[in-house]
């Protein structure tokens, strides 16, 4: 009868422990989980196929070899990186700058000839009048 009550308390004390650690070790559980997810994609993988050879899924590269890729497009490398193409789009934005500036200046040529081209105007149109009203008759003779 001793071993009865031994082995109960002892499948209590169990069951006690159990429902107790059941909460921390499923929390333990996932983070182990989620630790090796990023495990994974911190390494890649190569292709994963089923059994008749069949991609399933394709081969991810791990984060170094992300990083070599990425530090590769920083680097200037005869017009194919991102580098070269920012370059290229700072370049043609520095030229379009100075092409707009030489616009604006002959833009602003052209409205300085136009604005005397009024003004001469507007003192020949006067000049005109005074001369009309001098020499020609106020009213047309009708022959």
């Amino acid at each position: 009868m001793e071993y009865l009550i031994y082995w109960g308390s002892a499948a209590a004390a169990l069951a006690a422990i159990i429902a107790v650690a059941r909460k921390p070790v499923k929390r333990l559980l996932q983070l182990l989980k989620e630790l090796q997810e990023f495990l994974d994609d911190w390494r890649g993988h190569p292709p994963r196929t089923d059994a008749s050879g069949a991609i399933i899924q394709e081969a991810e590269p791990g984060a170094m070899a992300r990083l070599r890729a990425a530090e590769h497009e920083l680097q200037h490398n005869g017009g194919g990186s991102v580098k070269d193409a920012v370059a290229r789009i700072e370049t043609s934005v520095k030229n379009l700058s100075k092409q707009q500036g030489e616009t604006d200046s002959k833009l602003d040529e052209h409205i300085a000839i136009a604005k005397r081209s009024d003004a001469d105007q507007a003192v020949d149109s006067a000049l005109l009048h005074r001369l009309a009203s001098r020499y020609l008759p106020d009213e047309p003779n009708e022959s």
